[in-house]
């Protein structure tokens, strides 16, 4: 390795931040802190990120950070912040109480969506500050990139400083007013409102006021002019790999990250798709369930008895046949002709009815089905309505399953492919993984093939109880909230230490893998700061929270 391609170890640190809700934020939560508890040349590393790249639940984290950090907040004052704006479901709730509160709608010029209260409580709770602010009030933070995705060209949209805000279809730097104006919430909402759980932002109308002088401006354009989508930005890339690396490429030589650290609690693992286990017996088809039904009301006959009855009493009453019945005549025999009416009628009606419900149905499943197999079959007149659940079903949860988890799993694939074989981060990198501290993961595990991690030669392996703290922080859900049952076995404090014992960890990995002539740094050097990174990691060994109790 030439002198030009040597590392400065810790001087210029990236951090990419991967998307999963509230896991992902509390993890990323975790890292920083260690970052700003460990040291390096009179400053924490922490005061080294250079670059902060985040999608989805990452971005809660991040945008809060970087907010922060533009703001000269003291860090223990951020950490108590965050900790206490993830704790529990206050979010959800706020979100919730805003969608239904029309008093707030009335007030913005935001659509009335689910994402769109979560960005407004996320403007309450996290973060009122504007691009303009991070701009105006630069931090160690050089290369800041928060990750969408948008639906007119499917390319990824990043709420960034440095490079192209939006892409290079999408390019809002020209509105660089409007730019400006754009709250950090919003990018969040957008960053972290996740396919099938909510539906996308639309940009420019749910982030700019409409009397901005240069909303109309944008809204001018072709591609703007209905608006564009943008919703999380896990969909092109959910470790925020690809932005880190194109910010790398745009730093000048000599100011090149030494070291990008990928923060992932996405999984290469995944549950397998299970096929229904519904048995298609002699069921019946909604044809003739729809004729059961009408021929089950006796509404024809019945309701004209009853009609006749009613009819007879009111004439008895009016004949004054009976004198002294005439009163209680009329006002039985109304009571019954009603009713009589009545079960004609709802014979009458529930027949056009369930004919209508029929042929509605008939056409929506007709759009489920392929032509050319409507052509071969005549599938609804012997359909059964079993057969014809578990098609549906099996539709949608494959369809399910291929977006939320194949799909993901791939681009996860294909973006590590990118990140391990770009030779200019070579001794450059290091990844910081949820798992990888499990005791699965690291020990090996037959029944799932897993290979287990290769112990670091005079570091100690990872007690019961690191292994316990990564295995609950790892088996939480993609939620934006903590759930009773999260709270109860203390989710957040796990994922927070989780973070905190994994950044250490890996940290000495790589420093095990950089020798002296990889760097501008002399061996003892790097021996000095491993051993201070081994001291830490021991203590975490002994009790995985005492940074977090600290």
């Amino acid at each position: 390795m030439s002198t030009s391609s040597k590392v400065n170890l810790f001087e210029n640190i990236a951090l990419a931040f991967s998307g999963g809700g509230f896991r992902a934020a509390s993890f990323c939560l975790g890292v920083l802190s260690y970052l700003n508890h460990f040291k390096w040349k009179d400053k924490t590393l922490l005061h080294h990120v250079a670059g902060l790249s985040t999608v989805s639940g990452g971005t809660i984290a991040g945008a809060a950070y970087a907010k922060s950090a533009a703001a000269q907040q003291p860090f223990d004052a951020f950490f108590k912040d965050m900790k206490s704006f993830l704790n529990g479901d206050e979010v959800l709730i706020e979100a919730l109480d805003k969608l239904e509160n029309e008093d707030v709608w009335a007030n913005t010029d935001k659509k009335h969506t689910l994402v769109n209260a979560f960005s407004i409580a996320y403007a309450d709770s996290l973060t009122d500050e504007t691009f303009g602010f991070l701009k105006k009030n630069p931090s160690h933070l050089q290369d800041i990139c928060f990750n969408a995705t948008e639906f007119s060209f499917g390319l990824a949209f990043r709420f960034q400083l440095g490079g192209d805000f939006g892409n290079y279809r999408i390019d809002l730097n020209r509105f660089e007013a409007a730019r400006d104006s754009i709250k950090i919430a919003d990018a969040v909402a957008s960053s972290s409102c996740f396919p099938l759980g909510f539906a996308p932002m639309i940009m420019p109308d749910d982030y700019l006021d409409h009397d901005h002088p240069e909303y109309q401006e944008i809204k001018k354009l072709e591609y703007f002019k209905d608006g564009i989508g943008l919703m999380d930005g896990g969909i092109v890339d959910n470790q925020g790999i690809g932005s880190t690396m194109l910010a790398n490429n745009r730093r000048k030589n000599g100011q090149k990250y030494d070291l990008v650290v990928v923060c992932d609690v996405a999984s290469y693992n995944m549950s397998p798709w299970e096929q229904s286990d519904d048995v298609i017996n002699e069921g019946k088809t909604i044809k003739q369930i729809a004729q059961k039904i009408l021929s089950s009301i006796k509404g024809n006959w019945i309701g004209w008895i009853v009609l006749l009855v009613g009819l007879g009493l009111t004439w008895v009453a009016a004949a004054d046949i009976y004198p002294d019945f005439n009163v209680l005549g009329y006002y039985i025999g109304g009571i019954i002709t009603f009713v009589g009416v009545l079960a004609i009628l709802a014979r009458l009606v529930l027949g056009i009815g369930l004919r209508l419900a029929v042929w509605f149905l008939k056409k929506w499943v007709e759009k489920l089905i392929p032509k050319f197999f409507l052509q071969k079959v005549k599938f609804f007149d012997d359909l059964k309505i079993e057969l014809m659940k578990r098609m549906i079903e099996e539709r949608v949860t494959s369809g399910v399953k291929m977006v939320s988890e194949v799909f993901l799993k791939q681009i996860r694939r294909l973006n590590y492919d990118l990140f391990y074989r770009n030779n200019e981060l070579k001794k450059r990198r290091a990844t910081v993984l949820i798992y990888q501290l499990t005791k699965d993961q690291f020990e090996g595990n037959k029944s799932t093939e897993t290979r287990g991690e290769k112990p670091i030669p005079g570091v100690p392996l990872p007690s019961p109880e690191i292994y316990k703290c990564a295995q609950t922080a790892s088996e939480m859900a993609t939620t934006l909230w903590f759930t009773p049952e999260d709270i109860e076995v203390k989710r957040l404090e796990n994922l927070i230490a989780c973070g905190q014992f994994t950044i250490c960890y890996s940290l000495i990995r790589y420093l095990t893998g950089i020798k002296a002539s990889d760097t501008n740094s002399t061996q003892d050097e790097i021996d000095n700061l491993k051993a201070a990174l081994v001291a830490d990691w021991t203590e975490f060994v002994s009790n995985p929270f005492w940074l977090l109790d600290d």
